[in-house]
């Protein structure tokens, strides 16, 4: 497979055939999910090393990662010191780890921390990989899903409000039991912003008690508030500030919370006995909750943007993937369902979970099952089988049977005059092979397609003749030309020898 290299002055890492959408410089990195159900994972590395110490392959298995961010500190002791090197011998060793991670539709991002502005300061931030991920979903998580639509459907709830009451605030998971010595400090004690950071036992390793300098107690703020008070506190010397709240936490700038805190900074004296400080805590593996984010709800209507993009669509069958973490999407596109009734958009739903919960050995291309549909006779009827093959969703692997469901529809309802499947992205059909027996176009419409664009999506419009579309974009894949590039987004592809690919060049 051939890939894009992105190279640009201001860049210090250049990830071929990666989806790096952004670098940049910020002051503290803050966690920052961006999407109903995303959980995160925080992989520390030590401050100046690119060694992975932890097994990440069973925590990660079956997991859907969405993006990656490499964090690090702009602080370096030696002109010399190429941090561009050091980044990316980690970012090749993560992907050594977990070579799924090449997968163009991943979006990859660098944030250097700039508040580090001395050797203990520095290493007193988080190093690392954050990484943003889907779990695997589950009989419970449809539920929750199910629940979520409901919400925003019936209750008319907000997707930041029916987010909150269904999968609470967003949470994120500390890898690994990092000990380090007063040399060499791995992990931070605190993280400035919209990090909630777990309370424990302020570590101190082998540092004498009367060296140390502690301070807890409790404190009601805003976040923002919050902010300016760890600052206060690093002004002073701590290093080692972690700070917790049982409230629940909303998007409220001005909302007031209950926290506790504890901040542990070097007595002057012992300064020449521990020329490094102090070492960071230990790393736990407890979740912690993290501020909730206000969601972009415009980004998930990409179903009603793409019909409005094309008013001569009309007796439709439309395809829509059901097969976990879609609740957005379905979320909206029924809302879009529902204020389009009376009209002669659709004629029929088919929906997929991928073969009803069967295990992956028992899955055969062409009849894996799950898939079920209905005329567009009522809202209700067709919100009613979306949710029966939400339910019978149990879990299972990422490939997906799409193309076995285009085949149910044309079957079924052989007088409908357009294909528009709904598809996730992150999702690859397990089942190109089946292309050959559709004898119309296909016109998909991708979900999560901010980062990349999966090739096999490509491939089933390109071979059908049909079309490629975004929240913003359309592409009509049958004029496409050998050897030519096109793009996409920020993607750039290329047609050789039949197969579409990710184009060496850009235009």
């Amino acid at each position: 497979m051939k890939y894009l290299i992105f190279f640009t002055l201001t860049a210090l890492i250049c990830w071929q055939g990666l989806s790096q959408s952004i670098h940049d410089t910020v002051a503290v990195y803050n966690t920052t999910p961006s999407r109903p159900g995303t959980q995160v994972l925080k992989i520390p590395l030590d401050f100046d090393a690119a060694v992975l110490p932890f097994d990440i392959q069973k925590t990660m298995k079956g997991q859907t990662v969405e993006r990656i961010d490499l964090v690090y500190t702009r602080y370096k002791e030696s002109e010399s010191f190429d941090q561009h090197a050091l980044n990316n011998r980690r970012k090749k060793n993560l992907i050594k780890k977990l070579p799924e991670l090449k997968d163009p539709v991943i979006q990859w991002n660098a944030y250097g921390q700039s508040s580090g502005t001395d050797n203990a300061a520095a290493r007193a931030l988080f190093h690392g990989f954050v990484v943003y991920y889907r779990p695997s979903p589950t009989v419970e998580s449809m539920k929750k899903e199910l629940a979520f639509i409901d919400l925003m459907l019936e209750e008319g709830l907000s997707m930041e409000e029916a987010t909150r009451k269904t999968f609470g605030s967003p949470t994120e998971k500390v890898l690994g039991d990092v000990h380090t010595s007063p040399a060499v400090a791995a992990a931070p004690a605190y993280t400035v912003g919209t990090s909630v950071m777990s309370s424990g036992p302020v570590a101190t390793g082998e540092i004498d008690a009367e060296c140390l300098i502690q301070m807890i107690g409790k404190i009601d703020l805003t976040v923002a508030g919050m902010e300016d008070f760890i600052d206060s506190l690093l002004l002073e010397g701590f290093v080692q500030i972690n700070h917790s709240s049982s409230d629940a936490i909303t998007s409220d700038p001005k909302q007031v919370i209950h926290y506790s805190y504890a901040a542990t900074k070097l007595h002057p004296n012992c300064a020449s006995k521990y020329p490094h400080g102090l070492p960071a805590p230990m790393m736990s593996t407890t979740m912690v909750p993290l501020y909730m984010p206000s969601y972009d709800d415009t980004s998930y209507d990409v179903v009603k943007a793409t019909f409005e993009r094309h008013p001569q669509w009309k007796n439709t069958q439309v395809i829509i993937d059901v097969t976990g973490s879609m609740a957005p999407y379905i979320a909206k596109t029924f809302a879009w369902v529902k204020d389009t009734q009376d009209k002669d958009l659709v004629d029929a739903f088919i929906f997929f979970n991928d073969g009803d919960g069967k295990m992956d050995r028992q899955k055969r291309v062409g009849s894996v099952g799950g898939i079920y549909s209905t005329k567009n006779s009522s809202y209700q009827k067709v919100k009613k089988t979306m949710s029966t093959t939400m339910l019978n969703r149990g879990g299972g692997d990422c490939p997906e049977n799409n193309i076995e469901a285009v085949l149910h529809g044309m079957k079924k309802y052989p007088d409908c005059d357009e294909i528009v499947m709904v598809a996730d992205n992150f999702a690859t059909p397990r089942d190109l092979a089946l292309l050959s027996r559709v004898d119309r176009p296909i016109h998909i419409i991708l979900c999560e397609a901010q980062a990349g664009i999966n090739l096999a999506y490509l491939q089933a419009a390109f071979r059908t003749g049909g079309s490629i579309h975004t929240i913003e974009e359309d592409m009509e894949m049958r004029n496409i030309k050998p050897g030519e590039t096109f793009q996409i987004g920020q993607n750039h592809f290329t047609l050789v020898d039949g197969e579409i690919m990710v184009a060496q060049h850009k235009l």
